[in-house]
């Protein structure tokens, strides 16, 4: 059963790649048909991508634009970099394991979840990349509500009643001097409800 089980597993995982490949072909023809006019097409490129699917191989075109800067646009779109293989979502899974654990725990984790070897030093990048970007969109926000002086988006969801509880939580430092620090976290809900067999959750 367990030989089985491998097969099936190993079957769907090629499913999945030819079909991420083949919408991969799809997006890169769609973009060929709305490039400015003025882009001039020199040619297709192969390249790797490492997805949560496995290691996938796919050709995509290169135009060179009005400053003769050459423009992969479907790299652009999938958020690759120049020399980067990693896809967002396996940029984020190696982060959030990263985030639990060492760099070289997490580096088997995703090894063994994706079928594809990666390295403890490619999980720290992922989790520095990951970290800047987050660190990034909150020092932004901060900026627009306490220098701009513009008003933070307000809640959507209507309730009678709001509950509110607050904790510190212990996380673990990757550079900085100290090992751990303590954050102190919130958390608004409705109230809590049954989600399962002996599980509550927060509405």
């Amino acid at each position: 059963s367990n030989a089985l089980e491998e097969k099936v597993q190993e079957l769907v995982v090629e499913i999945g790649q030819q079909v991420f490949r083949a919408g991969i072909h799809e997006l890169d023809n769609q973009i060929a048909a709305a490039v400015p006019k003025t882009w001039q097409n020199v040619g297709t490129e192969e390249r790797w991508l490492t997805s949560s699917l496995g290691t996938v191989r796919y050709k995509r075109r290169v135009y060179l634009d009005e400053q003769r800067k050459s423009r992969k646009p479907i790299d652009e779109l999938l958020g690759m970099k120049r020399y980067g293989r990693m896809s967002g979502r396996v940029q984020e899974m190696g982060s959030y394991l990263a985030s639990n654990g060492t760099y070289r725990n997490a580096s088997d984790q995703l090894s063994w979840l994706i079928k594809t070897p990666i390295s403890h030093s490619s999980i720290q990048r992922m989790a520095w990349t990951i970290g800047n970007r987050i660190a990034d969109g909150e020092e932004a926000e901060r900026k627009r509500i306490f220098e701009n002086g513009e008003q933070q988006e307000p809640g959507k969801i209507k309730a009678a009643i709001i509950y509110g509880e607050s904790d510190g939580v212990w996380v673990h430092m990757k550079r900085e001097k100290r090992k751990s620090a303590e954050v102190r976290e919130a958390i608004l809900s409705k109230g809590r409800k049954k989600i399962g067999k002996d599980r509550v959750g927060r509405e």
